[in-house]
């Protein structure tokens, strides 16, 4: 009983999305199908959630060596783009997934 009382409180929590700090701040959204994911508003007024890096494809530069030119992952590219995206629609299937609640992030342990 008092691990189902927790997790109502803990539901509770969840605020609807129209009420998120819209300053960059990041925070916890769930969409309609329980999905969650890390979020923020961009300087544009759009919210953008975090991809995984492991999944999204790389930015290479050409970098010429003497009469090569080779591929190297674009680092910088990287760090500026952070890779986060706004496009809460999956075109294919007509299928939009952006958030309806949110949730501010708690505070890291210390280390």
């Amino acid at each position: 009983m008092a691990k189902q009382a927790d997790n109502d409180a803990r539901a509770t929590d969840w605020r609807p999305i129209e009420t998120a700090p819209t300053d960059g701040t990041v925070f916890l959204s769930v969409n309609h199908d329980r999905e969650v994911w890390v979020t923020r508003y961009d300087a544009q007024g759009r919210l953008n959630y975090r991809t995984n890096n492991r999944y999204e494809p790389r930015s290479f530069a050409h970098v010429p060596v003497g009469d090569e030119v080779l591929l190297r992952e674009d680092v910088e590219f990287a760090k500026r783009n952070e890779c986060w995206r706004s496009d809460w629609t999956i075109w294919s299937r007509l299928y939009e997934f952006k958030p309806t609640h949110w949730l501010p992030l708690s505070t890291p342990p210390s280390a």
